[in-house]
This record gives structure tokens, C-alpha cells and sequence, in this order.
């Protein structure tokens, strides 16, 4: 019986192709939910995950991004192994950030000769605050009792910080797996992004004083969010970014 499914929504055949491929090369067969958005379908993942989520039967479930690949046989059965020790409430992906020191802490990397990702390299599960969507899951049980907001997360950002966040004032976990993943991507926010880490930061201002993601942070006080937005839109004119 499998115990672990994979739901990725994807708008580029390609490189969904290149995660199947990887897939198919692993010691754990996996079900692989593969929601098809080329045309435009579901407008947020958070729609989309939410459409199949009541469906899985499996244990575990990862949620990734098409251009995740499994860079050897062994990646999803090291990955799942690192699944299984963690509680049924908790979270568990492949790069986060913590809200006491900036930068990423992951084994990622963007390419097989590439460097890795981030900050710092890790040796073993590692308990983290926020996680990075590239690949993420925990137990199915968990995400059916939580679905994905699809007000707050209305577009292709932040479903997993929303749901860090969530596991932060409850007192639930949250953990980095060491095992090495390609993630192909790492493209510079958009307007959309920080509309939507705005919006993140007032819906949770009474309940934490700072957010940070792999992406961006910020207090979530009104003075500070007001500020953030300042600080968007001066990098926003350095990147050129419309």
C-alpha cells in the first residue's frame, strides 16, 4: 500500500514531466496527484490543493512545485522517513526560516552543480518556525482537519507560511528535512506577493509580533506594515519590477 502522495499544480508540461520522471526513479511508490492548470482553471493553490486534499488516502502527503526534482532514488524514502518521526499535528518541508535569525537553512539546491540554497547547511531533521512552499506536507489526517485559506492565500504565495503560522500559535511543530532536493526556481516577488504578506501580517497582528519568510519580514504592527509597503516599493524600483 502507498503511503506517501505528491500534489503539485502545474502550468508548464515540461518541467512537471522532469518531477514525474523523478518520481518514477524512486524506491517508494508514491501517488501522484497532479492538478493540471494550464488553463487557467483554479485561480490560487490553495484552491487547488483544497479540491483534492479530501480525496488522498494515503498517510503523508507532500505538496511541491513542478520544478521540484528527486535528485537520486533514495530522496523520497530519506524525505518520508523524516515524514514518519514527526507528530501528526506538526509540518515538515525542505527549507524554512526561523523568526529569531535571518536566513534560510536548507540542503537545496537549484541545480546538481550549483551551490546549496541559503544560509546554512543542515545534518539532520531540524526544528524550523516558517517553510518555504517549494515541498512541504505532514500527515493527511492534519491537512483535512486544516485546509488551505483560499481568502487569505487568493493567489500562488505564502498557503505554507499561512499554515506555519498556524502551527505557531497553537504550540504545534515544525521541522527542516535534511535530504537534498532541486528546486529550479528562484525568482524575484511580485506585486501579488506583498499584497498578500501584508494582508498575512494584519490578519495575525494580535496573535504575533513578527513574520518572517524566506522571502521577506516584517513586524505586523500597523506602523511596521506601513513601513514594509514603503520598503516594497523602493525595492520594487531598484528591481525594476512592474
Amino acid at each position: 500500500m502507498k503511503k506517501i502522495s505528491i500534489v503539485c499544480v502545474y502550468n508548464d508540461l515540461n518541467q512537471y514531466n522532469k518531477l514525474c520522471e523523478s518520481l518514477e526513479k524512486q524506491t517508494v511508490v508514491c501517488e501522484l496527484v497532479g492538478i493540471d492548470n494550464r488553463g487557467h482553471r483554479f485561480l490560487s493553490n490553495s484552491e487547488a490543493f483544497n479540491s483534492v486534499i479530501n480525496s488522498i488516502n494515503t498517510e503523508f502527503v507532500v505538496f511541491c512545485h513542478q520544478d521540484i526534482i528527486f535528485p537520486n532514488e533514495h530522496s523520497l524514502e530519506l524525505f518520508l522517513n523524516d515524514m514518519e518521526k514527526i507528530n501528526e499535528s506538526d509540518l515538515i518541508g525542505s527549507a524554512g526560516v526561523t523568526f529569531r535569525t535571518s536566513g534560510i537553512v536548507s540542503n537545496l539546491k537549484n541545480k546538481p552543480d550549483s551551490d546549496f540554497v541559503g544560509r546554512r547547511r543542515l545534518n539532520q531533521i531540524e526544528e524550523t518556525n516558517v517553510l518555504d512552499e517549494c515541498l512541504f506536507g505532514g500527515r493527511t489526517s492534519r491537512f483535512k482537519k486544516r485546509l488551505f485559506d483560499e481568502k487569505l492565500c487568493d493567489g500562488w504565495h505564502l498557503y505554507a507560511v499561512d499554515q506555519c503560522i498556524y502551527n505557531y500559535i497553537r504550540g504545534d511543530k515544525v521541522f527542516i528535512s535534511p535530504v537534498t532536493m532541486y528546486h529550479a526556481s528562484a525568482g524575484i516577488p511580485k506585486k501579488d506577493f506583498f499584497d498578500n504578506f501584508n494582508r498575512m501580517c494584519k490578519r495575525y497582528h494580535k496573535d504575533i509580533k513578527f513574520i518572517r519568510t524566506c522571502t521577506w519580514e516584517s513586524y505586523t504592527n500597523w506602523f511596521s506594515r506601513s513601513l514594509n509597503w514603503l520598503e516594497w516599493n523602493i525595492f520594487k524600483i531598484l528591481k525594476g519590477i512592474k
